[in-house]
């Protein structure tokens, strides 16, 4: 392996690193979204918490993609897992206004 190689080795090591965290971060809110409901917990505050933490997951991934110099199949999983992720919410958010008695236009 040349330096070149190497160097491209280590960059998608680290990033990958950064991506299997990033989607656990993920799988862990959508397992929140899944207890919470099961629980029938539709709430404002717990919307409230569910939208931060995919603010704090959409912040991140922007963190990670401009230090991903080489991508590879590995951004398009994130973004894949954070549609998930914004699909789960607004499921949830839809849930919570019908059971708050509000209608969302």
């Amino acid at each position: 392996m040349n330096e070149t190689e190497a160097l491209v080795a280590q960059s998608r090591a680290d990033r990958g690193r950064e991506y299997d965290e990033f989607a656990e971060r993920a799988d862990m809110l959508i397992a929140e979204i899944e207890k919470e409901t099961k629980k029938r917990k539709f709430t404002f505050a717990e919307l409230e918490e569910i939208e931060h933490d995919l603010e704090k997951l959409i912040e991140w991934l922007a963190k990670i993609e401009p230090r991903d110099f080489f991508p590879d199949r590995r951004i398009a999983q994130a973004k894949a897992h954070l549609a998930k992720c914004a699909a789960a919410l607004k499921v949830f958010s839809e849930q919570v206004f019908v059971y708050e008695g509000v209608t969302q236009r």
